[in-house]
């Protein structure tokens, strides 16, 4: 998955407990970004209420998550999940109930070594990344039976391989390639990242559809050795690609986000910029990054750490024509700010969720996320339905 999350590129999930959520009426974190953006109606905010969860121990649900890694939802308001307690698809109903599993661990077709990234693609096929083994695997949308597997190619042109599935388009399989660590590695090799779309075979049909460098990863090379470390505050590339095919990508360093329509063919591409305010890292946020770096790493990032943190954190697309973009945190805020911008960079809604709380997928009208319950640490799976 390409969105690590968090200023030090990791997924971090904090706290929160609620029995109802209902998001969007916070002013305090209204009043701070009151200026992201141009807004289209002075009625913009959205209230999220929760309609499920999935994975509460206190409320004796009986399935429990690991860490969430895949998360899809079909058109019918199926939800797909995918975590490391199981190498498997566990599916869910539109009320959450437990309704299936898919794939299961193991090397045939239809198996998976780790737990897979999900996907869901046109016509709701389901499509399973299993990184390990950089092997794609498509289900029939009908009962989810296997129907075939491959393994995208590398490039010796560019020395890139695939990475990370993106998602599936009517032109063909949009993937994420990078360069591999090598000895002769240097920063920039291991900072690019380029899109490339790769047909049924897996072989690749468009070699360069979008690329990005970013700078959120830091690279110690010695004789022998090659460490790495995140750049805490640092930009990082975003990439995902929406329900109706188009591939949005950037860097986080400023809300300018590049959209590549893919249905019914390759569409010109367009561009989505928001106003926004640089949020400054502290001089206590300063402080602790130095602290909690690894060994070998503390100067690199007392030379290198920026002034500024990344205009925003998370990029998910709703299906629809619009971006739900969480801003980065002022230091001490407790809550995070979303926006809903349109295709046009308007802001179209806007709303607030507690810190902690992960919007993973918006579809039809329904947020998808994630909480941790507070006493065992366990990731809850939340839906909220979207209203204004």
């Amino acid at each position: 998955m390409t969105d690590p999350g968090g200023p030090y590129g990791v997924r971090i999930v904090f706290t929160l407990v609620a029995a109802m959520l209902v998001l969007g009426a916070c002013q305090r974190a209204n009043d701070q970004h009151s200026g992201e953006g141009e807004t289209s109606s002075e009625d913009s905010v959205l209230t999220l209420t929760e309609a499920f969860r999935i994975g509460d121990e206190s409320a004796s649900d009986s399935v429990l998550f690991g860490f969430v890694f895949g998360m899809a939802v079909d058109s019918r308001g199926h939800l797909y999940i995918t975590h490391d307690r199981v190498k498997r698809i566990r599916k869910f109903s539109k009320e959450g109930v437990l309704i299936g599993e898919i794939g299961r661990e193991g090397e045939g077709p239809g198996e998976f070594i780790d737990m897979p990234d999900v996907h869901l693609g046109p016509g709701d096929s389901l499509y399973a990344w299993d990184i390990f083994a950089s092997r794609l695997t498509i289900f029939s949308p009908q009962d989810h039976s296997y129907v075939t597997s491959l393994r995208p190619s590398s490039s010796e042109d560019d020395r890139l391989s695939p990475n990370d599935f993106l998602g599936a388009t009517d032109l063909g399989l949009l993937l994420q390639y990078s360069r591999g660590y090598s000895p002769e590695s240097d920063e920039s090799d291991i900072n690019f990242l380029r899109i490339k779309l790769v047909d049924w075979n897996g072989t690749v049909i468009s070699d360069s559809v979008a690329q990005l460098s970013q700078s959120n990863v830091l690279v110690k090379i010695t004789e022998f050795t090659i460490s790495f470390d995140a750049l805490p505050f640092g930009s990082g590339a975003r990439f995902a690609v929406s329900t109706d095919q188009v591939l949005y990508y950037g860097t986080n360093a400023a809300i300018h986000i590049t959209a590549l329509p893919f249905r019914g063919g390759q569409q010109p591409e367009f561009d989505i910029t928001v106003p926004h305010t640089p949020v400054p890292v502290t001089q206590s946020e300063r402080q602790e990054a130095i602290a909690n770096a690894r060994e070998g790493f503390q100067e690199m990032i007392r030379a290198r750490l920026p002034e500024v943190k990344p205009a925003f954190n998370t990029l998910v697309p709703d299906g629809e024509g619009r971006l739900w973009i969480e801003l980065t945190q002022q230091e001490g805020e407790q809550t995070s700010t979303w926006l809903v911008v349109d295709k046009n960079g308007l802001v179209v809604g806007k709303t607030s969720v507690p810190q902690g709380v992960q919007l993973r997928v918006v579809r039809g009208r329904r947020a998808y996320g994630i909480v941790t319950e507070e006493e065992t640490g366990a990731p809850i799976v939340v839906a909220w339905d979207i209203s204004s």
